[in-house]
């Protein structure tokens, strides 16, 4: 199991990543910005790990690769690559 601390620091770092690349599409004048890759860098690695908690406490909910096969496309409609 990971430490409360490296996954603050995970999502922190992620939070950091997703606004560098939020200004960069803000700067050459792209539809989403700072704060919309900071959210959308932000809520992807929240909802995995919510989802590996919630297969830790209960065997019923297990992670697989589904949920994964989902959210990347939908991440990248997002961000319009």
């Amino acid at each position: 199991m990971i430490s409360f601390p490296e996954i603050l620091l995970r999502l922190v770092v992620s939070l950091i990543l997703g606004a560098l690349i939020g200004w960069e599409r803000e700067y050459s004048e792209h539809n989403t910005g700072i704060r919309t890759n900071a959210l959308i860098a932000l809520a992807q690695p929240c909802s995995q790990l919510f989802l590996a908690m919630l297969s830790m406490i209960s065997p019923r909910y297990h992670m697989s690769n589904s949920i994964q096969r989902v959210s990347l496309p939908i991440l990248l409609l997002v961000l319009d690559f």
